[in-house]
């Protein structure tokens, strides 16, 4: 583990060694140590959001002795780095592209959000919000970010803020679901009760229920042959199943079409 200290260190010597200005967030244990709610990590993580900026820190971390790492703890893996480098003193740096954990995209409002730390000669620093880090630490599986979750809490968040970027993020995971699973353990693990649990399991469920319908409309179906589905595959009665196509249809996510004699509920793309 390193201090502060050293982190700084290396951070100005990779600012000393690029060929341009580069902006970086910091998103790990690093930022935490920044905040002073961290004492020593093992790496750093960062974002950078262009290509060109991504090659210039490879290359000028190899020059200052650094080695890409290729194989990786299948925990590193799924944190899905795009280039991971370690030195001599087995100091890392993870650098994400965009994303982290091949999912999560830092957005413009996680920039927003972002609080400027300095600039190392040419590498120009921002700490990730403590709820941003909350939230991305919790899609992860290792053991060590379930740790660093509890200490934000204890160190105070905006659980609205937390939520809200989670429902905007995009993809074929279900971000909330994790979510969820996440402040299961935090709860089993700690004792640790977030006061948006309940909203959180509440909206969860509605979500993975409009998957499941999204999933089996295709082009198009009747009533009669949603109400089937739900009934066979989760027992729902048909009053239940109106209730929450008229849910979508509220949302915006379902319209309704005449097709033939019937009317059928169709995916509103």
């Amino acid at each position: 583990m390193f201090d502060r200290a050293y982190m700084e260190k290396e951070l100005e010597k990779l600012g000393a060694k690029l060929s341009k200005r580069i902006t970086v967030y910091l998103i790990g244990g690093g930022c935490m140590m920044y905040r002073d709610t961290k004492a020593a990590t093992k790496d750093v993580d960062m974002v950078v959001t262009d290509t060109d900026d991504l090659l210039e820190l490879t290359s000028s971390l190899i020059k200052m002795g650094y080695l890409k790492i290729k194989d990786l703890p299948d925990d590193y893996k799924k944190g899905g780095a795009t280039v991971v480098l370690k030195n001599r003193d087995s100091f890392q740096y993870d650098i994400f592209y965009k994303q982290v954990c091949n999912g999560l995209t830092i957005t413009d409002e996680m920039k927003d959000r972002a609080e400027f730390m300095g600039e190392l000669n040419d590498l120009v620093v921002f700490l990730i919000s403590p709820e941003d880090i909350f939230l991305l630490k919790s899609i992860t599986e290792r053991e060590a970010d379930l740790e660093d979750m509890m200490t934000l809490v204890e160190s105070g968040l905006d659980w609205s803020i937390i939520w809200n970027e989670c429902k905007k993020q995009k993809g074929k995971k279900i971000w909330e679901a994790f979510f969820l699973l996440k402040l299961d353990e935090l709860k089993k693990r700690y004792g640790i009760d977030v006061p948006i649990y309940d909203k959180v399991r509440r909206e969860v469920g509605d979500i993975l229920i409009e998957r499941k319908i999204l999933d089996f409309m295709g082009e198009g179906k009747t009533f009669t042959e949603i109400a089937e589905h739900i009934s066979k595959t989760l027992n729902y009665s048909n009053s239940w199943t109106r209730k929450e196509l008229n849910k979508m249809l509220e949302r915006g996510v379902l319209d309704r079409e005449k097709q033939g004699r019937s009317y059928c509920y169709v995916v509103n793309r």
